[in-house]
């Protein structure tokens, strides 16, 4: 925090135990003093001072423009002042006049700090109090030591996300991969029946075929005996043929050679 507001602090300390211990009455002044005096207590007005003292504690701000410098820097000696001369009269009779004095002065202190503890009614929009600014600059400077590892963290995110994805899968994964063993030991059961069934098969097919070259032989010799005997019977009919034309042309002979005879007789 800057010297010149622990100085403002010191002082507002100061005059806020002098309010509180310059009167034991709890009561407030209009009770006390009449309808003309402010309904606060001692506790009130020592408070008013504390809680702006606090305040600026809290914001501690370290940097102060240089023109609102110099008016902080002066506030000591007016609270001073105003500790030696209006507080004492605040519960003597005269608190009717020293009490707004007391209090517009501190108003008017908190008005002075306000750029430093309150957002800034201003059209910067960057404009905000000092103890924001002071933490977003340390924020700031965090987020600069992440930055340089920003794409190993967003592999490792994508890891992450990518292992919970597979973990939440993982039961349906384990299901359908069961219910493939099971289908593929049935296609094994399946495949090794109709196996069983192919090899019997295959083995009629070779008896069918061997009876088959069998019967190609057989055949073979029967077209050979059919040949032969087609030969042989055509052989025959043939030469049966030609023996009946030769008696029919013998016989015919004879009859044109009777004729003939006759006819030379």
């Amino acid at each position: 925090m800057h010297e010149a507001l622990e100085d403002i602090c010191d002082s507002l300390d100061k005059i806020a135990d002098a309010a509180l211990q310059g009167w034991s009455d709890n009561r407030t002044l209009l009770d006390v003093f009449g309808w003309n005096a402010p309904a606060v207590t001692r506790h009130d007005l020592s408070n008013l001072a504390k809680s702006l003292a606090d305040r600026i504690k809290k914001a501690a701000p370290d940097e102060i423009d240089a023109d609102l410098l110099v008016t902080l820097e002066d506030i000591p000696r007016r609270l001073q002042i105003l500790q030696a001369n209006t507080v004492p009269q605040l519960y003597n009779g005269n608190g009717v006049q020293a009490a707004p004095i007391y209090i517009s002065t501190i108003r008017w202190i908190e008005n002075i700090l306000e750029p430093l503890l309150y957002w800034r009614l201003v059209n910067d929009t960057k404009s905000m109090p000092v103890h924001l600014a002071r933490r977003l600059r340390s924020l700031q400077a965090d987020l600069n030591q992440i930055v340089p590892e920003k794409n190993l963290l967003e592999q490792q995110i994508k890891l992450i996300r990518d292992a919970n994805e597979a973990a939440e899968s993982l039961p349906t994964d384990l299901e359908s991969l069961k219910l493939a063993r099971n289908e593929v030991g049935r296609i094994s059961t399946e495949t090794a029946g109709l196996l069983g069934k192919i090899d019997e098969k295959h083995k009629d097919a070779e008896r069918l075929l061997g009876l088959l070259v069998s019967s190609e032989l057989e055949a073979s010799k029967l077209v050979q005996q059919c040949n032969e005997a087609y030969r042989i019977t055509t052989t025959v009919g043939l030469a049966a043929s030609f023996d009946q034309r030769a008696v029919s042309l013998n016989r015919s002979v004879w009859t044109w050679v009777t004729g003939l005879l006759i006819a030379l007789i």
